[in-house]
């Protein structure tokens, strides 16, 4: 009967919280957001082998994820998660190559095309909001407000920043940020 789709699950999770941690050893959000990803995959076939499943069924599960209310990206999304679940899959020997093909071939949904929303834009908030927010702040913290609006750095950059990793002996200066907070390193 071969590895059904829970005890898949599993395994991806265990691997997931072990690959994705951050210099600090604790796992990243990407860790943890990859069982969320996986879940309605797991809530639909769970007691199924996963070499019985068929392109239908990962039809089902698009489907089902449009049904769910989310967005048509988060739609995309999940279903990219649970397609690098059976490509993992392979590698790790739980499935073939031809279930992982079979599995993997479905396409994400087309914007204009699906009834899944549209996530609205993220727009910036605008200066009088910033200005008025930050008047009521701690110093300090002001000023972190003020630098990431400059700057448009991720948080935990601006949180990692200290004088001794700015270098002013330019104009302008030059942040070197810290290989702990740097997301890309």
């Amino acid at each position: 009967r071969g590895t059904t789709v829970d005890e898949l699950c599993a395994a991806w999770d265990a691997h997931c919280l072990e690959y994705y941690r951050g210099p600090d050893g604790k796992p990243t959000s990407t860790a943890l957001t990859a069982r969320i990803d996986v879940r309605m995959f797991r809530d639909l076939f769970g007691n199924a082998a996963v070499a019985e499943l068929t392109h239908a069924d990962m039809l089902q599960l698009r489907d089902a994820l449009v049904r769910s209310g989310i967005a048509r990206t988060t739609v995309n999304s999940r279903l990219g998660r649970v397609k690098a679940m059976l490509a993992w899959a392979l590698d790790e020997a739980l499935v073939t190559a031809s279930v992982k093909a079979e599995l993997t071939q479905v396409k994400g949904v087309k914007r204009g095309r699906t009834s899944a929303p549209e996530r609205a834009p993220v727009r910036a908030v605008d200066d009088e909001t910033i200005e008025a927010t930050v008047r009521k702040m701690m110093p300090n913290t002001a000023d972190m407000v003020r630098v990431h609006r400059l700057t448009g750095m991720r948080p935990c950059e601006l949180c990692a920043m200290r004088w001794s990793l700015i270098d002013r002996s330019q104009t302008p200066w030059v942040y070197h940020v810290p290989p702990e907070a740097n997301k890309n390193d």
